[in-house]
């Protein structure tokens, strides 16, 4: 099982003890509204200034970001209300779907359906299709682009073109438009992504949240670069891999983050290109 930590920070340098004892007796004073949530959404922020506005962190980590929905299920049982998420990679795809408005045990339930060799392999279920749509839905199931051209060897961009994936974030979402303020989801929401031309983290914030979360996890020789908004990114893990600081923009007096990324040493981030 994926080791988690769970780091409290509280904002304009105040010691953690102080964090966590205001944490506890904003929550403790909460109204009936806040704990009462119904099942169609998770616990979110009620709209009063009483108490600390509280941001959840959720970390690249690859399959192991399946470990947040469990911390996610500890949040719920414990009432603890979620104003703002900011996160990346996988946990970009957790924290945009919760912030969508689905529950943990939702969120469980369908990740749980997903076959990982499908996603890895960019495979539909094709004998469930009529004939007519199949070969429209016929794709190769990796996408490569090495070779040598104009003078320069070109690299493969991913093995895994992400449309399978991209297709069920669609579909999970569908009840919100293409073009849409993250902040004015049940949960506002950003994720990172990393501008492959530069080496810049880019904030995702506003249009697509499928095609937000598929750039903000497109592991670079894994899945293909995903372009938004004319630039091409891919994961956000290579310059940001626990968006602390942009929980902290958003507002966040109290963040709860939780790293299920990678403690190998050598783990370096993306080098920021010289224009």
């Amino acid at each position: 099982m994926a080791s988690l930590t769970a780091f409290l920070f509280r904002r304009r340098g105040s010691r953690l003890a102080a964090a966590v004892l205001t944490a506890f007796v904003a929550l403790t004073t909460l109204p009936p509204a806040v704990h009462g949530q119904t099942a169609a959404a998770p616990v979110q922020a009620n709209t009063e200034s009483t108490r600390p506005r509280i941001g959840l962190v959720l970390s690249g980590g690859g399959a192991r970001g399946y470990a947040h929905i469990g911390v996610l299920k500890m949040l719920e049982r414990m009432r603890i209300p979620v104003d703002v998420i900011a996160a990346t990679s996988m946990g970009a795809v957790v924290g945009g779907l919760y912030a969508s408005g689905m529950r943990a045990d939702a969120l469980e339930q369908k990740l749980s359906q997903v076959d990982l060799s499908d996603i890895a392999f960019d495979r539909n279920d094709r004998a469930k299709l009529p004939q007519s749509l199949r070969e429209d839905d016929f794709q190769y199931p990796i996408g490569l682009s090495a070779g040598y051209g104009n003078g320069n060897l070109k690299l493969p961009a991913g093995l895994v073109q992400g449309n399978r994936l991209l297709a069920l974030l669609k579909n999970w979402t569908a009840q919100w438009p293409d073009n849409i303020d993250f902040s004015r989801l049940p949960i506002p929401f950003k994720a990172m992504a990393t501008d492959l031309a530069t080496g810049d983290g880019v904030i995702l914030d506003h249009g697509s949240l499928p095609l937000a979360m598929r750039a903000s996890m497109a592991v670079p020789g894994l899945f293909a670069p995903f372009e938004v908004g004319g630039r091409t990114l891919v994961d956000g893990g290579l310059v940001s891999n626990l968006p602390v600081q942009l929980a902290r923009d958003m507002g966040a007096d109290i963040i709860i983050a939780v790293n299920i990324g990678s403690t190998w040493s050598g783990l370096k981030t993306w080098p920021r290109l010289r224009r």
